[in-house]
């Protein structure tokens, strides 16, 4: 089954970045990021699909990159994998740059359409903002909503 790469090294960085907020200089096992990126409780959308080798071969680009080391284990034969400094700053960065990506979804009104999600007026909560016919039309749309002195 073929998969976007690079949403699963984007996924996979962030699984590490999270867990490194929660406790420094910790590392994951392969299997184990494999299927924290699977699970249904979190939001990375990967199903069951997801394989641990598609999980070790995205870590090892990362490595190649200087983002993502090899951590010490105990383990005899598995992995483990912990978030470098520059991992960490490729992850802010990628952070700021897609802000508006978790805001796009599907248009709730308009099957086949696109909306985005946004801070809505001042007080009255956040609103839907849809009638965008490709997912890049309501990106490029909530990037400048998000950021009104590029406009």
């Amino acid at each position: 089954m073929a998969i976007d790469v690079r949403r699963l090294d984007r996924d996979v960085l962030d699984a590490l970045n999270v867990l490194d907020a929660l406790t420094k200089n910790s590392s994951l096992v392969t299997y184990v990021l494999r299927n924290t990126l699977a699970a249904s409780w979190h939001d990375y959308g990967w199903t069951q699909h997801l394989e641990t080798h598609q999980v070790l071969a995205a870590c090892r680009r990362l490595e190649a990159r200087g983002l993502v080391a090899e951590a010490p284990t105990s383990y005899a034969t598995y992995k483990a994998w912990q978030i470098t400094e520059a991992g960490r700053a490729e992850h802010e960065r990628a952070a700021q740059k897609r802000c508006c990506d978790d805001m796009v979804m599907e248009d709730p009104d308009r099957a086949g359409w696109w909306a985005y999600r946004t801070a809505g007026p001042a007080g009255s909560g956040p609103a839907v903002v849809g009638g965008f016919p490709t997912a890049t039309a309501a990106r490029r749309a909530a990037a400048r909503a998000s950021n009104p002195e590029s406009n």
